[in-house]
């Protein structure tokens, strides 16, 4: 134990040769990110809106979302946007019962020395679950993304209180067996080996002083795995490496198993608890244990109420809370509380989640460095119709931020998100709006933003899509609403052989195209636009609309027409190859406008991408909502969809305004409702952006997340009146 490391009460590194050296201290910053201090329940919801019943295990994906397994007997998610739903179990119902969502019942939660269970996620996004199946029993369970918990493993008399659960880059699942001090490999569906450690007995006086008896005592004994010693093994963690790191409660230590079996002690804590009066003892009670990539180590302390990291060299430091001080306080290192932290897990960017079981709240922790706050993107002005939509975002770095939306220097109800949505601009929401900033470091305020309204709309001059054409389901379809009390004059264009022009390879032939009202008859086709006298008249009106010239004699198609208001599709037809398709609004004013554009079409595996573009033209700003869908088609009969959407939306010059791949938010609901637009199901993959744009011309673009194709819809909405 030459090199092992031993904490003082003062914080000091004390070598085991005497020395003192300090440790290197990595500050975090908690927030509360679920749950009520105070309020126990089992209640789901955003934030603190949520309730929890002193949780205790968790676990954390490679998305983001936080496991928790709740006193509840439940197994709870929070999202990565902060949404906590109940994934599997019935509050207040315990049991070992298989079963989807509320059918099924754990065994699992509230008590921490009890029930305390273990929790990891699977490589396949599956969790796997150990719970106490009796003193002497354990059961090993598997829970899907969809809340069926199935069990693989059921051991009778071979366990002694299996706590905690780690899992390897291998797919080794190992537990503590804590009272017999051995660290187990258990096998889903067979059975359990010894992974390192080895019984240890002593001879005690026989009840009421008869004789003698003969109890597992555990020891302490770094070595080869099968000669090494623990006692009370209570969790412990794996790191990218297949490292095993055991959080002892009887040694009061972190001990390494090493991927080849060496056993090796990390650090050894003197955790006793600061005197109440004169007396003081020393804490047992150590908590749970997790590790990042690079084998640093963090572990919670209940009683003591603090957090530790210990490096991979073994340096120790507190990096949340004071040793002795409990409460439910927000803030950097020190300057947090906790009230029996237990459950730790880091994610692959290094932040902490921490389960305050006393608080019956989720804490998260981030380094000071990511912390930090700063603003980097600040609202702009705009001008919009009297009426129409007002949209102002703010874009800031930092952990856990808070956002509180001012105008004329007086706070906005409502307004605490990064994104001020005011849905019928009034002359009274015109003026200086600002935004206050604030995180456990400070509060920082924008720069301020102008609200200007006018009655004179702008509207969209030209919509387009470049997509691959075909025939059946990949047809390529253009869809367009056209509203206002009058005709609207209107050029169609379906573009295939002049693409090549452009560099693009694998254009459509000899496009034709066929314009309907929805659901309606053909009322114009064309197939190759005009020639001669019509075709000089057709260039100088496309000249005039801003159009790219067509070479005379091309089999692009082109229709002039004047539509009166209602939805509208023009379907490209001539067989397979890449196209653009386009509609221009001849009359430049908005009495009567285009509001909408949708296309359907295929996202090809690998970096294919739906392409659409849109200009707006006019005095004033426009607000639009801009949709990427693929999971929602399912309940429309479309197979094959788009699994996994990105959408991306481009300023004029190609610079990246905004992206999105799983749609979020309240102000996307009411966008939705004030278009008519078919309501996307809460959680799902689709995407969906609500932004106000300057006039200009716009690119929104769908691709694959995963490199998986597939058939998409992309829309866009005009939402002012």
């Amino acid at each position: 134990m030459s090199t092992a490391l031993r904490i003082s009460a003062l914080g000091l590194l004390l070598l085991a040769a005497g020395a003192t050296t300090r440790a290197q201290i990595t500050a975090y910053v908690f927030t509360t990110i679920a749950g009520s201090a105070g309020s126990a329940g089992d209640a789901d919801g955003n934030g603190a809106n949520a309730r929890f019943r002193r949780p205790t295990r968790l676990a954390v994906d490679e998305a983001g979302n936080v496991y928790v397994l709740d006193g509840n007997q439940t197994l709870r998610k929070i999202s990565a946007e902060g949404t906590v739903t109940t994934l599997a179990g019935l509050s207040g119902a315990r049991g070992i019962v298989d079963g989807v969502g509320a059918g099924a019942r754990l065994n699992s939660g509230g008590q921490l020395d009890t029930d305390a269970g273990g929790l990891v996620v699977e490589s396949t996004g599956t969790l796997a679950l150990i719970e106490l199946d009796g003193p002497r029993g354990a059961v090993l369970r598997r829970v899907t993304t969809t809340g069926a918990v199935t069990t693989v493993a059921r051991w009778s008399g071979a366990f002694w209180n299996a706590t905690g659960l780690a899992l390897t880059p291998a797919g080794g699942l190992y537990t503590a067996d804590t009272s017999n001090h051995l660290i187990r490999q258990v096998t889903p569906g067979a059975g359990f080996t010894t992974a390192a450690g080895q019984v240890v007995t002593a001879e005690v006086p026989g009840i009421l002083g008869f004789g003698t008896q003969t109890v597992v005592t555990g020891g302490y004994r770094d070595g080869p795995a099968s000669l090494a010693q623990f006692r009370e093994p209570w969790d412990l963690a794996a790191d990218a490496g297949g490292n095993l790191y055991v959080l002892e409660r009887g040694n009061n230590a972190v001990r390494k198993i090493a991927a080849g079996g060496a056993v090796s002690t990390l650090a050894i804590f003197d955790n006793t608890v600061p005197p109440v009066g004169s007396v003081s003892f020393l804490n047992r009670d150590v908590g749970c244990i997790a590790a990042d990539a690079d084998g640093n180590t963090y572990a919670t302390f209940p009683t003591l109420g603090i957090v530790r990291r210990i490096s991979r060299t073994g340096e120790v430091s507190v990096i949340g809370g004071v040793r002795g001080v409990l409460g439910a306080v927000d803030g950097a290192g020190g300057n947090a509380r906790f009230l029996l932290p237990s459950g730790i897990a880091v994610d692959r960017a290094g932040n902490l989640y921490i389960a305050d079981t006393g608080n019956h709240t989720i804490r998260k922790g981030v380094p000071l460095a990511d912390a930090a706050l700063r603003i980097v993107a600040h609202p702009a002005s705009v001008t919009v119709p009297l009426g129409g939509w007002v949209v102002l975002s703010v874009e800031a770095t930092g952990a856990n931020l808070v956002y509180q939306w001012l105008h004329e220097g007086v706070a906005v109800p409502g307004a605490t998100e990064a994104t001020l949505i005011r849905p019928s601009a009034a002359p009274t929401q015109a003026g200086r709006y600002t935004v206050e900033v604030r995180n456990a470091l400070g509060t920082t305020v924008s720069a301020p933003a102008t609200v200007t309204l006018t009655t004179t709309a702008s509207w969209l001059a030209n919509i387009s899509v470049c997509s691959e054409a075909g025939t059946g389901a990949d047809t390529l379809i253009l869809g367009f609403t056209v509203a206002g009390p009058i005709a609207r004059p209107l050029m169609v264009r379906a573009i295939g052989p002049t693409l090549a022009n452009f560099g693009i390879s694998g254009a459509l032939a000899d496009p034709t195209l066929r314009l309907a009202p929805l659901g309606g008859s053909v009322i114009a086709q064309n197939d190759n636009w005009a020639t001669g006298s019509a075709g000089d008249a057709q260039a100088s009106a496309m000249a005039a609309a801003g159009a790219f010239s067509l070479p005379s004699g091309s089999r692009d198609a082109v229709l002039f027409v004047a539509l009166s208001a209602g939805p509208y599709a023009a379907e490209v037809g001539g067989g397979a190859g890449m196209a653009l398709i386009e509609a221009y609004d001849l009359t430049g004013n908005a009495k009567a406008r285009l509001t909408n554009l949708s296309v359907r079409a295929p996202v090809r595996a690998g970096d294919g991408a739906l392409v659409a573009g849109f200009v707006i033209v006019g005095p004033a700003a426009k607000t639009v909502l801009v949709r990427g869908i693929g999971p929602r088609l399912a309940d429309f009969g479309v197979s094959g969809f788009l699994g996994a959407p990105v959408l991306q939306l481009r300023a004029p010059g190609g610079a990246l305004l905004a992206e999105n791949n799983g749609w979020n938010g309240v102000e996307l609901v009411l966008a939705a409702e004030r278009v008519a637009a078919f309501p996307l199901n809460p959680g799902s993959p689709d995407a969906a952006l609500l932004v106000t744009l300057p006039p200009g011309a716009y690119t929104a673009s769908v691709t694959s997340r995963n490199a998986a194709g597939g058939i998409a819809l992309m829309e866009v909405y005009d939402l002012d009146p």
